[in-house]
């Protein structure tokens, strides 16, 4: 409907645009900075059903690219990581699915876990990642690699 569309969108492209130029003058301030944005792997491969949510999550991805290029004039780095299914309250629906049925889709044939995501954050915050920025990190035990016509993994 109209309605989950536009809080599809306010919630996963609007909010983090405003949260970012939120940030953007203390960080000018400081002298420059890092901004994650978390989209999905959606934003690369859809999933039937899911549209709105799929759109809202390659859009992220744009506004990413978008303030990587204008704002890396004040030092500040704009990154984005598309995790795939990882183990949270959000996702519990799907990963009992996957566990019930045994099917996992992606190479790794496991299921990610929070700290696998964290990871990846703490590279893009920290000096390490100083050079990175408008850059889409996917994180998904290599689901997006596995094409439709492939066998179940």
């Amino acid at each position: 409907s109209g309605e989950a569309w536009d809080l599809t969108m306010q919630v996963n492209l609007k909010a983090p645009f405003f949260l970012s130029k939120l940030c953007q003058p203390h960080m000018i301030e400081r002298g420059g900075g890092s901004i994650i944005h978390i989209t999905s792997d959606e934003a690369v491969r859809p999933t039937y059903g899911i549209g709105s949510y799929s759109v809202s999550k390659g859009a992220l991805v744009t506004l990413t690219e978008v303030c990587a290029k204008e704002w890396a004039r004040h030092n500040i780095r704009v990154n984005c990581i598309a995790p795939g299914l990882i183990r949270t309250e959000m996702a519990a629906e799907l990963i009992d699915m996957v566990e019930r049925t045994g099917k996992h889709f992606s190479p790794l044939k496991r299921i990610g876990e929070p700290e696998e995501i964290a990871g990846i954050a703490l590279f893009l915050a920290s000096p390490a990642g100083k050079f990175a920025t408008g850059q889409m990190f996917v994180v998904d035990g290599g689901d997006t690699i596995v094409a439709p016509t492939d066998p179940v993994v």
